[in-house]
């Protein structure tokens, strides 16, 4: 591996499905002075046995590392013995300007502790973490306690785990930077009426701050249950500063929730909107979100269930106005459903020049909704044009 002359510029090195081995790994954190990622499967447990020696070496000055970002991810049981929390909260005591994370795991054995052994991630930034299928990783064990002391410096956080409860409160409570925050509900367990209650009871204590700089908001609930109270969902609609909402299967979304955080700001910086499968959600949020002076390039709407009378109608008299008044919207909204036997009926679509308040909005009517899986998300990362980057792929 060459680590002199203009290597040792390099910020990114990506050594995955490569032959390098525990030495190459080592030499590449010891002489590159201006790393930042590296990315091998290796990089956590070398970065632990190396804060590890220099302990039991009772070494006076341990060293420390450039790396930014870390990031960590099991799906087999055999990469256990490669990788784990117990060693990334070994490694972040020698990296102490991470500020990117990312732990993507399917396996059964991570607890809430080892989350807890993080703690000292204090210039986090970028958080993203899927635990999935884990009975013994839970938010009030782990997530809490972390976000409650790293949160502050969040500008990102993705969480794609098993919730009982709706936890938004908990976030937006020690996570008042937020610029981006994804959430994503997956294989949600089934909790008691008493714990539901207890919840409840609890969160209604709690202060729900607005967060003032989030921009980015996306949010998926498993199969419509309406596990996200609809306080929660105005709570994060209520961010003056939000230019994208994408928000999948909630069964607890309505017009009502929609037009009170419209009430507040009138959604005046908002360039996206997505909707889908949000059955309590009508074609009337139109009114709300088609204004002059907001900056909307795209809205995109789908229902699951069977189209409601004068549906159609009503979206070719927004589309005219659109046109009327040179806004450039793209506008897409559909309803589909699984009814076979139910023939659909045709409605005749006719050229008025009626306005758009002309529109008899009583006439759209909701349905009840069907359950529905939620996708899975996938991480996506960006590269900094500025930064050197070297990739070695076997």
């Amino acid at each position: 591996m060459c680590v002199i002359g203009k290597c040792k510029s390099i910020q990114i090195l990506d050594l995955t499905r490569t032959a390098v081995t525990y030495e190459g790994i080592t030499k590449a954190l010891e002489h590159l002075p201006s790393l930042r990622k590296l990315k091998h499967r290796q990089t956590i447990r070398v970065l632990a046995q190396i804060y590890k020696r220099a302990v039991d070496e009772k070494l006076s000055d341990i060293p420390k590392f450039t790396l930014s970002s870390i990031q960590i991810t099991n799906f087999r049981p055999k990469w256990n013995r490669d990788v784990g929390l117990a060693d990334l909260g070994l490694a972040v005591h020698i990296c102490p300007l991470i500020t990117e994370l990312y732990i993507h795991s399917t396996l059964s054995n991570i607890t809430d502790n080892d989350l807890l052994g993080l703690l000292p991630l204090e210039k986090l930034e970028h958080f993203y973490i899927s635990i999935r299928l884990n009975a013994n990783f839970t938010f009030d064990g782990s997530l809490t306690p972390f976000l409650k002391a790293t949160g502050n410096s969040l500008k990102e956080l993705t969480i794609n785990m098993v919730l009982e409860v709706d936890y938004i409160p908990t976030i937006t409570r020690h996570c008042s930077n937020l610029r981006s925050l994804g959430l994503y509900f997956n294989h949600t367990r089934l909790c008691s009426v008493g714990q539901r209650n207890s919840f409840s009871r609890n969160r209604t204590k709690l202060e729900r701050p607005i967060l003032n700089y989030l921009e980015i908001l996306n949010l998926v609930e498993p199969r419509s249950i309406g596990l996200i109270h609809p306080e929660s969902l105005c709570l994060l609609l209520s961010s003056p500063s939000l230019k994208s909402i994408s928000i999948s299967s909630c069964g607890t979304l309505t017009d009502d929730v929609l037009q009170e955080a419209a009430n507040l700001h009138s959604f005046n910086k908002l360039e996206s909107f997505e909707l889908s499968e949000c059955n309590l959600v009508t074609i009337k949020i139109l009114d709300l979100l088609m204004k002059a002076t907001n900056p909307l390039e795209w809205i995109w709407l789908t229902w699951k269930q069977r189209e409601p009378k004068g549906f159609k109608k009503i979206l070719c008299r927004w589309k005219k106005q659109m046109a009327k008044n040179h806004w450039n919207v793209s506008l897409s909204a559909d309803y589909y459903d699984d009814v076979s036997d139910v023939e659909s009926e045709d409605e005749e679509i006719t050229d008025s020049d009626e306005e758009i308040s002309d529109v008899d909005s009583e006439e759209i009517y909701d349905s009840d909704s069907e359950d529905s899986p939620a996708e899975d998300s996938e991480e996506s990362s960006s590269t900094d044009s500025n930064e050197e980057l070297l990739i070695i792929d076997g």
